[in-house]
């Protein structure tokens, strides 16, 4: 009996790390096809005039910049809910150690999607300063003629 517990423990450990590799594969293809997408709309509107909606995706990106450059507003933010959390901890007193595990699967999930996270933020960052570029060009351009 317990043979038989033992080796059924052990094939639902092998099924969950096929599972977790099979949702990393996924991810991974489902990041790949989205970069062959964006290359691929990328090639559709070279020569293409900058639209409408692109002109305001990137003053709206432009704001966000301001506002993450702005640092006495998100540090007043942060000292204030420091010390809420400090308020909070004084009221509810001192606990016992209390630890918190997480899979390494679940852990290298988080570590994975928080990656694509960093490369998706970069990627636009870089797509923001070569509009930013362009526009440029184009206002140089455009004081020529």
């Amino acid at each position: 009996m317990n043979t038989e517990i033992e080796q059924l423990q052990n094939a639902h450990t092998h099924i969950q790390a096929r599972v977790a590799d099979y949702r990393r594969t996924l991810t991974e293809l489902a990041h790949r096809l989205l970069k062959v997408m964006i290359l691929q709309e990328m090639c559709r509107k070279s020569g293409c005039s900058i639209q409408v909606h692109e002109e305001e995706l990137r003053i709206r990106l432009e704001r966000i910049q301001t506002e993450l450059n702005a640092p006495t507003q998100f540090k007043g933010r942060l000292s204030e809910l420091v010390s809420q959390i400090r308020l909070q901890r004084q009221l509810i007193g001192p606990r016992t150690n209390v630890r918190y595990q997480i899979d390494p699967v679940m852990m290298e999930e988080v570590k994975q999607h928080l990656l694509q996270q960093q490369a998706g933020i970069s990627h636009l960052v870089n797509i923001v300063k070569e509009d930013i570029a362009d526009i440029a060009l184009i206002n140089e351009g455009l004081s020529k003629t």
